[in-house]
């Protein structure tokens, strides 16, 4: 069974310079996110690493539905799925992802 590292280090993509990208997690209820960390991201620490276990904190954005976990990191809390949530501990982040069941993809694009 693939861990949250796992699915993040393997949606990584490099985009040729020091900003990398993930691609949108899914996970087995249905629920969605993107989780984002590079030196452009809100995560610490602010810079590019080439393993997602060296983070502590992640930028989250658009989830498909509000998660209460989540509101206190919101850019936005009036419109929980049109916004960024900044600097989301690890742990908060692995607590969402295990109460909708895990991530099971990559949504499709």
């Amino acid at each position: 069974m693939k861990t949250m590292n796992d699915w993040l280090n393997e949606g990584r993509k490099n985009t040729g310079s020091e900003f990398v990208l993930t691609r949108r997690v899914t996970c087995a209820d249905g629920y969605s996110v993107s989780i984002q960390a590079s030196s452009g991201h809100y995560c610490i620490p602010r810079i590019t690493e080439h393993h997602v276990g060296n983070y502590s904190a992640f930028e989250l954005g658009f989830p498909s539905s509000a998660d209460t976990q989540l509101m206190p990191y919101a850019e936005d809390e009036s419109d929980p799925t049109e916004t960024v949530y900044a600097y989301v501990p690890r742990d908060i982040l692995e607590q969402v992802i295990e109460s909708h069941g895990g991530i099971t993809g990559f949504e499709v694009a």
